[in-house]
């Protein structure tokens, strides 16, 4: 069988479903929705928290930069205007190591105007320490007066018309004044007036002064981020646990959720098998009582032709119960059937020689590309069984004058039986149906004798073999279409 390069085939092979298949399915069908739906469930929570979260994180790193910024255009701050600092520490008399200024932190309480610890303006008559804009610092014990002020670590600069810095606020432990130059770079390439320096995870606000200077906060924001990326992998691990615990769950609620539906199949198989028992015995009274008379001659040429009909029709429906009772075994032999070592070569060889005569007589040819000695562990009788469906229903279905070609190979350890003829390609649809019991593809099928059962059983003879039956298309160059069915069984 041997293929042109302008071939064009279809391998996306269909491999219909017996009864535990479709219970199978069923119960993967029934785990994946479950499983949809709690991994959705779980998605939307922990990412509405994420989001909330990090919502929260930017509304407070924003408010503390501009609770900084706005106090710096008030005067305020820590220091107030006569109190910046350079990033060098010479800042003159607002600097912070002041030996003996007015504006000494350290002072000893006898000269310092603006002296910290001298019980001088900076203190209330309530003992409250007073900022130098006249706001007060509560009592970190009060914790309702501490919701309202921001605990973010900011850090505040000054850029003057000279493009010279002045720190005037840096609650950063780890960022120096000295590096105020960086951060004031990096905001100013930013562009915008607002922002994150992902380099440094430092969140920036920039800010026009009435006295033209450029107000900059800089909000320390690693903690958040940091938060942010544990409660992540915390979310996710806590997911896969969930998700796992809920799929072992799901598992043992499909089972009980499919059961109704194995127990109508189970029924089905039972309705199936009795009828057809019951049927079989008044048929073949019918078909030999039938026989006597039209052999008998004491009959005109009307009724014996009346009686032949009466003869066919009742072996097409001896047929079709034989068909049913080898359907309703096929769903129940799994456990009854002997299996053994069987040489497929000869048993495929020896069968294509009976059924030679009957192509011959339908106007096909058969050929035959046998490998020898391909063993397989099988029941004999049932492998016969799906080598004679195949080749039947090639020969029904072929174009007439057409060759059937069968081929046996070994492929990946695995024994390989290849039925194909020449015919109207199935289309994806028909593939995945044509093993379904009664299915007809075409308007050709329905005028060919027979119940639409023979791949039904011959897909369930592979299951019983641990095997897979599938149909794939093909098309040479000259237009011409073939069905190539292919059965495989572990060797």
């Amino acid at each position: 069988m041997s293929k042109s390069r302008n071939t064009k085939r279809n391998n996306d092979p269909y491999a219909a479903a017996g009864d535990k298949k479709i219970i199978r399915r069923l119960r993967i069908k029934f785990c994946a929705i479950m499983m949809t739906i709690v991994i959705a469930f779980l998605a939307v929570i922990y990412t509405v928290q994420y989001i909330s979260n990090k919502k929260t994180f930017e509304t407070e790193s924003n408010n503390a930069l501009n609770m900084a910024i706005e106090s710096v255009g008030r005067g305020g701050g820590f220091f107030g205007p006569e109190n910046m600092m350079r990033p060098d520490g010479d800042g003159g008399e607002g600097d912070w190591n002041n030996d003996g200024g007015q504006n000494d932190w350290n002072g000893d309480g006898e000269g310092g105007q603006n002296d910290r610890n001298d019980g001088g303006r900076n203190n209330d008559k309530n003992g409250r320490d007073v900022m130098f804009d006249g706001d007060y610092i509560p009592d970190f014990r009060d914790r309702k007066a501490m919701d309202g002020i921001s605990t973010t670590p900011v850090m505040c600069v000054v850029l003057d018309s000279s493009n010279e810095i002045t720190v005037v606020r840096n609650d950063i432990f780890f960022i120096e004044n000295e590096d105020a130059d960086t951060l004031v770079s990096a905001a100013i390439e930013d562009g915008r007036n607002k922002g994150v320096l992902d380099d440094y995870s430092i969140r920036f606000m920039k800010k026009n002064l009435d006295n033209g200077n450029v107000a900059i906060a800089f909000a320390d924001i690693s903690s958040s981020q940091s938060f942010l990326k544990k409660q992540l992998i915390k979310s996710i691990w806590i997911s896969l646990s969930v998700a796992t615990a809920l799929f072992i769950v799901s598992l043992l609620l499909s089972k009980w959720a499919v059961r109704p539906v194995e127990r109508a199949l189970k029924d089905q198989k039972r309705f199936i098998a009795d009828a057809s028992h019951e049927l079989k015995t008044p048929l073949a009274v019918i078909i030999s009582n039938t026989d006597m008379v039209v052999k008998s001659d004491e009959l005109s040429g009307k009724n014996k032709r009346r009686l032949d009909n009466i003869s066919a029709e009742s072996a097409r429906m001896k047929q079709l119960v034989q068909e049913l009772i080898d359907l309703a075994r096929g769903d129940a032999a799994e456990g009854g059937t002997s299996f053994e070592e069987v040489d497929l070569s000869s048993l495929i060889s020896d069968d294509i020689l009976s059924w030679e005569p009957v192509a011959y007589d339908a106007g096909r040819t058969l050929s035959d590309d046998i490998k020898e000695d391909i063993l397989v562990k099988g029941n004999k009788d049932k492998l016969k069984q799906i080598a004679d469906i195949l080749i039947d229903n090639a020969i029904k279905y072929s174009d007439k004058g057409s060759e059937i070609a069968v081929k046996l190979r070994k492929k990946d350890k695995k024994a390989v039986l290849y039925v194909k003829n020449a015919g109207k390609a199935l289309t994806e649809e028909e593939k995945t149906k044509i093993f379904d019991r009664f299915y007809r593809a075409d308007e050709s099928r329905e005028s060919t004798a027979g119940y639409g059962l023979g791949l039904s059983i011959a897909i369930q003879l592979a299951e019983l073999h641990k095997g897979k039956l599938y149909v794939e298309t093909e098309s040479d160059d000259k237009g011409i279409e073939f069905n190539i069915f292919k059965l495989e069984l572990p060797m």
